[in-house]
């Protein structure tokens, strides 16, 4: 082949580089954004303390922390179908293409084929250098982004064991706050009722006056 072809050949290779790395970005991208909406969902679900019933307060604190706990199972799944999507896919589909052109230009070194000359016959530098920098930087970015997903992984798990914990919490509180105010009840009828066959009493007696 000669200088022509190899350069198209390397042209191809580098498309394919480019291609797989546009689909990573995006894909990475619409994982931020995702995630982005469940922070500011969890957020919006912390409660604002205001002039309310006892019952109602509780109540709704319980609903909440249970959709907390919800929304956090949602983040942990997404950090772990994130992770295996792009970091067992996508990024080992770039790697691999981002090596093809590795090897390909070693195996035509001798005819001292680098970027300059390759942008030059096709005309496109700046194209090139781009394609270059997604090959150069692959292994670095792969493994900064593997580090982040573990972090992020871990970090989810750790919130959804304390979101986790304040819905057991918020369980029990509201189950021994039902108890305090069933047996309230309970004294409250009770007393009610006394007091009820006290006038009927009361009663009585002024009838039997009369």
């Amino acid at each position: 082949m000669d200088t022509q072809e190899l350069v198209e050949m390397w042209s191809h290779y580098q498309n394919v580089v480019l291609h797989y790395s546009d689909i990573t970005f995006q894909f990475r991208l619409a994982f931020i954004g995702s995630l982005s909406f469940l922070a500011g969902l969890i957020i919006y679900l912390f409660p604002f303390r205001g002039v309310e019933k006892e019952l109602d307060r509780r109540l709704r604190d319980l609903n909440l922390s249970r959709a907390r706990m919800f929304v956090s199972v949602i983040a942990v799944l997404l950090f772990v179908a994130g992770y295996i999507v792009d970091m067992q896919y996508y990024s080992k589909l770039l790697h691999s293409a981002t090596n093809a052109v590795l090897t390909f230009e070693m195996q035509y070194s001798h005819l001292d084929f680098n970027l300059r000359v390759a942008c030059g016959l096709t005309n496109d530098f700046e194209s090139c250098m781009e394609l270059s920098a997604v090959g150069t930087s692959q292994s670095f970015t792969g493994e900064t982004i593997n580090i982040l997903y573990r972090c992020g992984i871990g970090v989810a798990v750790v919130i959804f064991i304390a979101f986790a914990w304040g819905y057991f919490k918020s369980t029990k509180e509201f189950d021994k706050f039902c108890s305090e105010e069933e047996k309230r009840l309970d004294e409250e009828e009770k007393r009610l009722d006394e007091e009820l066959k006290r006038l009927q009493k009361e009663v009585e007696q002024l009838k039997n006056t009369d």
